[in-house]
């Protein structure tokens, strides 16, 4: 048995630090020796030392003339920026202890903290709703607005060592949150370490990124300023977003930095993608999560820079050990700290080369607030250390390695770690048996997500589950997928056995007892479903929207159901429907001779007559070529798409590959000469499309190469209307871009595209030469005369335009071209986004919309609004599998009151984008002819602004023995003042808003962007709210000042 004495050689750690400080008076020291240094930066402001120790100074007079002292506990609720820094110092330095209540929690969680910390004091910015639920008398205080003109000096007031500096909230396994209460003992003596360790100075840039009710903040705030090194406040959410995160260490050249390992991975992924250099970065601290060494050898081959792995409790003033990791070597936690002791034990307490890692030594907390039980059981006397001194059982389990370091191994318990967040299986366990009906509930952990299991006689709904949940837990507790079971396994000691709970089917939401497929119909469309969705088992109750269906795939449902059983549907009729709906709607169309959905009755006169006949063009193609009539040499209407392509590419197969898929869809032989003025479509027999092959120097060249393609206009009449373009980095790295103009293709013209091109490519590598069968041309669908009398009755007294508050006059003519601003939404954000249409029966599309009608809506000044967007308008395979101009631009008219809840707002957004797919097929311009509304070249006509939701690339090209990843994708310009297009990317979603330079500068632009993230955010985790008030913060009158400033989610901006 080896032995484990207090003072082995690997717990000789004693250090002495002279004096002692409290967390705050750090910060006030050197702010004594550097005043006039800047020590805190946001996007709008900067602070010197000593402004920020006046601010602190003076909001912790009020906050002790208000009867704050040592040992009270104050509330600190704000997002991250400048005050937050002041916040926390002005409470420190009043001597009381910070309590962070997380804007971004749900409203009943923070009124949870609040009632168990027992707080009576919160400062707070007025305008967050958080506190709504307190359901208590609490005295806010803002951080600014009541503290001019008291004294700029800090009162008088004594702060022990022993005293509270911080109560941090953690999960708790009883289902109620445990505060951590850690006096300024335990964090001064990290901060001392860590600048010790691995200093910190006057010219260094420290991002600070982490959410301030994680402790790892905590050393990311003072040590930061402990060190008189200047602190960047990423924006709110910034932290989630990698593309967000690298411009800004490139914008502040920022020296240290803190990753969640899981974080780390994402942000080397976008590193990677984009080339990006980071020369000023020296310093990657990660801790929270298990560090691998794969990670450690791509952060070394990207970044190159010191790598720091930390680990630590929050019972134990956030780490307690660290090492510096490198590339190729074993990756532990590393060493005890200054003044602390590490000890690894068995059940009984005794040392063990395997066991529970339990801590000692001058960093451990005080206790468990409110939790003396609780706190004995996990905090025990040390049987190493002098009397009275204490030990912290991890519950970590740990082994000792030769040189004295700590292997981590896992957790003992039911603890886990959720997107760097500790998590207790027990608190989601307890709050899902809340739900009404469940008698008994489990969590677990399979393939990285959280499974809730309930055992329930009629089992509720998934969205009931997830209503109920997100009002109690954060976002990151709330489980992706919930399954029925009819009881709860257990062992043989009769305790509950997590590991046998089953694995979710196949990965997805399970609502109660699947019914499969009785009749042959229902296998039918079980099968395409299954096939469309790519998902597991489809049963016979199962709604298409909640096994992730949205408007696209539904179309592709349609196609192949007007093929099988010879009725036409619209995509409403799949999105809210079960397969036995749809079954027994067909059954009683079938029954009364009638068929379901839109059809054209025999003789009846097609309105539209926009099915082109030989040579003639559509409605949609029309208003193209006038436009490029209008604006000759515009490239408005070119689409670009260009993959990264890792691998040997036979460019002679790719040539021939190319030439067949040109071959085999007319719309890419066709070009459109005019007569005495009038245009036609002309099908020639073949069309030579080269594949250009160009070397280019790196990455960055690249990226021009393909500015440069798709700067180049098209000539309509003469064609090719299609343009590909190898470009080639080295042996078997290229990239290859395809320029087409819009005129003969949409979005998912451009996925037909590369997926016959990659199959004729991996024809023509097997020798096959065989001559490839031209298509025929796709017609568009018919109309119904209803389509034309719904829009009508739609948009009857619809306010003939939108009219934006702009930067420039409007012109007489709209160019009908201008810049983009790109941005990025957190993985977080993308999942609440699914999670919010799964529980409303929406698609995330028309979760999308509703957000993005609030922004329009406040910067207006109008709650009835008219958007646009676009249905694929392809309702047969031939026009499903072919390339042409199908889609159809849709004007939904929708009421956006300010005291809506947006929970209302989006079921209302739901019917009328319903609405609109089922009279999809009446084409836009023909409507505009019918509705004659004013016309003049500044507007376009009906709508003014658009907003579209588009597939992921990745997986678009697939070329054997070759990876592609998307390189550079987009389209010129629009028609629109304003165009937002959000497209999967991953796990996230990223955004791109088209405005015309004419009428808005960048500035503005981005901040309609970082408008439409920030409200998107507070929407998906507040739905309840309402949406003037979800809007509050980021729109302020009709100008949206204030949202570049506090977008959580917006990316780089480029013109």
């Amino acid at each position: 048995m080896p032995t484990e004495p207090g003072v082995a050689p690997w717990n000789d750690t004693a250090r002495s630090y002279p004096g002692q400080p409290a967390l705050h008076e750090l910060v006030h020291g050197q702010a004594a020796h550097t005043p006039a240094a800047v020590a805190v930066v946001t996007e709008r402001e900067q602070l010197s030392y000593a402004e920020l120790v006046r601010r602190a100074d003076q909001l912790a007079d009020l906050l002790v003339s208000r009867g704050v002292g040592p040992e009270s506990r104050v509330g600190v609720c704000l997002h991250r920026g400048g005050d937050l820094v002041v916040a926390l110092l002005g409470v420190l330095t009043a001597g009381a202890a910070y309590v962070p209540l997380d804007p971004e929690h749900p409203a009943r969680r923070i009124a949870l903290l609040v009632a168990d910390a027992g707080l009576d004091t919160v400062v707070t910015d007025p305008g967050l709703p958080a506190l709504a639920e307190a359901g208590r008398s609490i005295a806010t205080v803002p951080v600014g607005g009541g503290t001019p003109g008291r004294p700029a000096r800090a009162p008088r007031v004594t702060v022990d060592a022993e005293h509270p500096a911080y109560v941090i909230y953690t999960s708790g396994s009883t289902g109620r949150p445990k505060g951590v209460v850690i006096p300024h003992r335990a964090i001064v003596n990290r901060v001392r370490w860590g600048l010790d360790a691995h200093p910190l100075g006057p010219d260094d840039r420290v991002l600070q990124k982490t959410p301030y009710g994680f402790d790892v903040s905590v050393p990311e705030i003072f040590g930061t300023l402990a060190a008189g090194a200047r602190l960047v406040m990423a924006r709110p959410g910034g932290h989630r977003d990698p593309a967000y995160l690298i411009d800004t260490i490139r914008r502040y050249g920022i020296t240290a930095v803190h990753f969640v390992p899981s974080m780390l991975r994402a942000f080397l992924a976008e590193v990677r993608d984009t080339g990006a250099r980071l020369p000023t970065l020296r310093r990657i601290v990660c801790s929270g999560e298990e560090l691998t060494g794969d990670l450690v050898t791509e952060a070394d081959e990207l970044i190159g820079c010191e790598l720091l792995n930390l680990y630590g409790p929050t019972e134990a003033a956030v780490e307690v050990t660290g090492s510096c990791c490198r590339a190729g070597e074993p990756v532990s936690i590393g060493h005890a700290v200054a003044n602390t002791r590490t000890h690894i034990l068995d059940e009984r307490g005794d040392a063990a080369e395997v066991g529970e890692l339990c801590l000692a030594g001058v960093q451990l907390a005080r206790g468990y607030l409110g939790r003396p039980g609780l706190t004995a059981e996990r905090f025990v006397p040390d049987p190493f250390g002098p009397p009275g001194t204490r030990l912290y059982r991890t519950g970590d389990l740990a082994r000792r390695l030769p040189d004295g370091a700590v292997d981590y191994l896992g957790r003992i318990d039911h603890q886990v770690k959720i997107r760097g967040h500790r998590v207790e299986l027990g608190e989601i366990d307890a709050a899902l048996r809340t739900v009404p009906g469940v008698r008994a509930a489990a969590t677990a952990v399979h393939a990285g997500q959280l499974v809730g299991y309930v055992v329930a006689g009629a089992v509720p709904g998934v969205r009931v589950f997830r209503a109920h949940l997100a009002e109690r837990l954060p976002g990151h507790m709330v489980p992706s997928a919930f399954v029925a079971v009819p009881a709860l396994p257990v062992g043989p000691s009769g305790k509950l056995d997590r590991a046998a709970l089953p694995a979710p089917d196949g990965h997805r939401l399970a609502d109660g007892e699947r019914v499969d497929p009785r009749t042959d119909d229902e296998r039918r469309l079980a099968g395409i479903w299954a096939e469309v969705l790519g998902a597991g088992p489809v049963g016979v109750h199962d709604t298409f929207v909640e096994l992730g269906g949205d408007s696209l795939a539904a179309t592709r449902v349609c196609s192949r159901l007007r093929h099988l059983w010879g009725r036409s549907l619209s995509p409403a009729d799949v999105l809210t429907a079960t397969v036995a709906d749809l079954v027994g709607a067909g059954r009683a169309a079938a029954s009364t001779g009638a068929a379901t959905g839109a059809t054209v009755p025999p003789g009846a006169p097609d309105v539209d007559a926009d099915r082109p006949a030989t040579g003639a063009l559509s409605a949609a193609q029309h208003r193209i070529w006038f436009a490029d009539q209008l604006d000759p040499g515009s490239t408005t209407y070119t689409i670009t798409e260009s993959y990264r392509l890792r691998g040997p590419v036979d460019v002679d197969a790719l040539r021939a590959a190319l030439a067949d898929t040109v071959r085999r869809h007319p719309a890419l032989r066709t070009t459109f000469p005019s007569r005495r003025g009038v245009p036609y479509a002309e099908i020639g027999p073949d069309a030579r499309v080269p594949v250009e092959v160009r070397t280019v120097a790196g990455l960055t060249e690249a990226r021009a190469a393909v500015d440069r393609l798709a700067a180049v206009p098209f000539a309509l009449a003469e064609g090719p209307l299609l343009r590909v373009t190898l470009l080639r980095l080295a042996p078997e790295e290229h990239v290859l871009a395809a320029t087409v103009h819009h005129v003969v293709a949409d979005d998912w013209s451009m996925d037909v595209l590369w997926r016959d091109l990659c199959q004729a490519y991996a024809r023509r590598r097997r020798g096959d030469t065989a001559a490839v069968d031209p298509l025929p041309p796709a017609p568009l669908p018919a109309t119904d005369p209803a389509d034309l009398d719904y829009w009508r009755r739609h948009l009857a007294g619809a306010p003939p335009t939108l009219d934006l508050p702009t930067d420039l006059p409007r012109p007489a003519r709209l160019r009908q071209s201008g810049a983009t601003v790109r941005f990025g939404l957190s993985a977080e954000t993308t999942a609440a986004v699914r999670t919010l249409a799964r529980a409303t029966g929406s698609t995330p599309f028309m979760v999308l919309l509703a957000a993005f009608t609030v922004l329009i809506g406040q910067l207006a000044g109008r709650d009835d609004l008219v958007v646009g967007t676009f249905a694929a308008n392809r309702d047969t395979e031939a026009a499903e599998n072919g390339i042409g101009m199908f889609a159809n631009t849709l004007a939904l008219r929708v009421p956006c009151p300010p005291e809506a809840a947006f929970t209302d707002l989006l079921l209302r957004v739901r019917d009328v984008a319903l609405a609109g797919y089922r009279h999809q097929g009446f084409p836009f311009d023909r409507l505009v002819t019918a509705l004659r509304p004013k016309r003049d070249l500044g507007h376009n006509p009906l709508v003014q602004v658009a907003f579209q939701t588009l597939g992921d690339l990745t997986g678009r090209l697939r070329l054997p023995g070759v990876t592609a990843e998307p390189f550079r994708h987009g389209q010129g310009g629009s028609p629109f003042d304003l165009l937002l297009t959000v497209r999967g990317e991953g796990t996230r979603l990223t955004g791109c808003l088209q405005y015309h330079d004419d009428l808005f500068t960048a500035d503005r632009a981005a901040s309609f962007a970082a408008g439409f993230s920030g409200i998107l955010a507070a929407a998906v985790r507040r739905p309840e709210e309402a949406v003037g008030r979800l809007a509050r913060q980021w729109v302020v009158g009709t100008g949206a000042e204030n949202a570049g400033a506090a977008a959580g989610n917006l990316g780089a901006a480029a013109r």
